[in-house]
């Protein structure tokens, strides 16, 4: 009788007896030199992917016994979270003794990034804020006030196109400015009682106080007395109005 150890199998008789068959019978009519052929067990192991991301190696077939190292690689924008199937884990590499067959699978997910938009002067940016996946594209698209114009954006996006768009592969920090409109000054408070014929001489008497934006208007006189040449422009920054 052959007996296999734990991940064996028995094959064959060989020698004086050639069989397959165990037990096997001898009948003692001469001396007999026998041998019993035993094999490993050999094992498939078969790794699957969800996400974007390898696995490696992802197939293969092993004698019983065998340590096998599995190693995930995330793809870029993406991350490793764990082993699922015949191994739980959230190691990696990982190492998984052949012992059975394996079915494992690596999942990997989208990293995800943080969009800030804020804004200087008078309007608005949409979206202003928001979490998006990696590669996700956003249309950011900057809209004026009254009076107002949008000039660029800045910080992570440098551009004067609007609207423009993102591609988020990080935390992106943008900031939308725009600018008030000279003659929309001029148009809006010129007869509030206001005086603004040249620059220099910009002045804004104490009875436009019942005009709305008499507190707009008394920063850029302001503004125009303290740089009548920028003044003169089309338009002139809030930020300077501060």
């Amino acid at each position: 009788t052959a007996t296999a150890d734990l991940g064996s199998t028995f094959v064959d008789w060989s020698g004086d007896v050639v069989s397959t068959t165990n037990p096997v019978t001898v009948t003692m009519d001469s001396d007999k030199f026998i041998t019993a052929t035993f094999s490993l067990n050999q094992y498939e192991l078969n790794v699957a992917t969800v996400g974007n991301g390898t696995a490696a190696p992802n197939s293969g077939t092993y004698d019983y016994g065998t340590v096998v190292t599995l190693t995930a690689t995330a793809d870029l924008g993406s991350t490793f979270t764990d082993w699922s199937g015949d191994v739980v884990s959230t190691t990696n590499p990982i190492t998984i003794t052949m012992d059975s067959d394996k079915f494992i699978t690596a999942t990997f997910i989208l990293n995800q990034y943080e969009l800030n938009v804020a804004t200087v002067g008078n309007g608005t940016a949409a979206p202003n804020s928001g979490t998006y996946d990696y590669g996700t594209v956003v249309t950011l698209t900057a809209t004026a006030d009254l009076g107002s114009t949008f000039t660029d954006w800045s910080g992570d996006v440098l551009s004067t196109t609007n609207p423009v768009t993102v591609t988020m592969n990080s935390d992106k920090f943008i900031t939308a400015t725009f600018a008030l409109t000279k003659r929309y000054a001029h148009d809006l408070f010129a007869h509030r009682r206001a005086t603004i014929r040249h620059p220099t001489r910009c002045r804004v008497p104490p009875r436009a106080k019942r005009n709305p934006r008499y507190d707009l208007l008394r920063q850029y006189c302001r503004y125009a007395r303290s740089t009548p040449s920028q003044a003169d422009n089309t338009t002139f920054p809030l930020p300077a109005l501060a």
